[in-house]
């Protein structure tokens, strides 16, 4: 039996844990005995425990030297023959001590952002991934477009990266029935009912660009009443101003009544189930689960046109593409999905569901990926 080592920044939720506790759930623990090494900050660490995963608690979002050190004793004690890292930071970590004590490492980006940071962080940035793209044996893009950002690793050959899609278990959420008006009376939210609801699952953080969606929001509740606009996600430590303004402009704009930020939530599907419209506003994703989720759901999409968000709508027979960082945009668009008749409608949502049944099955993305962990080790990649 192979051991494996998956490093994760934290287990707060988001679509990093969500992804991995996916994959941990279809591990053929016959064949890999994994153990995860991430920081004890949110529920998914009880979900890897229940699932009988061996967890280190290891502070993986900021680089430390004590961080380091433990990580590489735990390392040499454990002996895996595979560390499988995810996210940037987990990243350097995983990378540089898998290449120091010569076992083989994959690297998955979960959204490869760089065109976002200034100058002089960018560059030091593109630096360092290109050293560490080097020293890394494989690296898992979840999309298209984020493979296509990832071409800016000009010393890296392209044979050392691999296409897997983000999967959902499409027919568990299909089948999730639930009571919308007893789902929003549970969140207090009871003058909801029974109003036409947009939502969004995102973090309050400025690429997510939460302020432009309100803008969008407001525009459209100008000319269409019987709106309401829920946001499930809570601010990343660091984001306490950014999650101020958008308070402020709630306020500022009276949209207290109509529109509800929840935090994160575990019953984000059940809310979800309760939208008859999803909207994502962001300036950058790797393959957003939400996307996949709300087609899963039966709900009809709006997105910034982007990597990522086109890896999964593509044209306009799945959904709405965007210009990104336009509120008239956004308002547009949500004027023109509250107008579809019951037929246009049905007709998104059938074909949304076939495009996630069809390209992002959970059962495939865990095969592609336990058959990429087979090549590596052996030494076939």
């Amino acid at each position: 039996m192979k051991k494996i080592c998956f490093i994760l920044p934290t287990t707060e939720l988001g679509g990093g844990p969500k992804h991995l506790f996916d994959l941990l759930k279809r591990t053929d623990l016959n064949k890999w005995e994994p153990f995860v090494c991430t920081q004890k900050d949110g529920p998914y660490w009880e979900d890897f425990q229940k699932l009988n995963i061996k967890t280190y608690n290891l502070i993986l979002r900021k680089i430390s030297m004590i961080t380091l050190f433990k990580l590489i004793a735990l390392l040499l004690r454990e002996k895996p023959s595979l560390i499988h890292t995810h996210g940037a930071r987990a990243g350097y970590y995983g990378r540089m001590i898998g290449w120091l004590l010569r076992i083989p490492v994959i690297h998955t980006f979960h959204g490869f952002r760089y065109t976002h940071l200034s100058v002089y962080y960018r560059i030091p940035f593109i630096i360092i991934e290109n050293f560490l793209g080097l020293i890394t044996d494989h690296h898992i893009c979840v999309g298209i477009g984020e493979k296509q950002r990832a071409a800016i690793l000009k010393l890296v050959p392209l044979t050392k990266f691999t296409i897997i899609h983000n999967g959902i278990d499409f027919e568990e959420i299909r089948n999730l029935t639930i009571d919308k008006k007893r789902v929003l009376n549970s969140l207090d939210l009871e003058n909801f009912f029974p109003y036409r609801i947009i939502g969004t699952i995102a973090r309050i953080e400025p690429v997510k660009n939460i302020i432009t969606l309100l803008k969008g929001f407001s525009g459209a509740l100008g000319k269409v009443p019987d709106l309401r606009l829920i946001v499930i996600g809570g601010a990343p430590k660091g984001q306490e101003e950014y999650q101020e303004e958008v308070k402020q402009f709630i306020r500022n704009h009276h949209l207290e009544t109509h529109t509800a930020l929840l935090g994160d939530r575990k019953d984000a599907r059940k809310i979800l189930k309760c939208m008859d419209l999803f909207i994502s506003s962001s300036l950058s994703e790797g393959l957003p689960l939400s996307l996949l989720e709300a087609f899963a759901a039966g709900v009809p999409i709006i997105a910034t046109d982007i990597p990522g968000h086109k890896d999964v709508i593509r044209n306009s027979v799945f959904g709405l593409l965007l210009p990104q960082n336009s509120s008239q945009g956004l308002t547009n668009g949500i004027l023109k999905m509250v107008s579809l008749d019951p037929v246009e409608r049905e007709i998104l949502i059938k074909n949304g569901f076939k495009r996630i049944k069809d390209n992002f099955s959970i059962n495939s993305m865990a095969r592609e990926t336990f058959s990429l962990y087979e090549k590596v080790v052996s030494g076939k990649n």
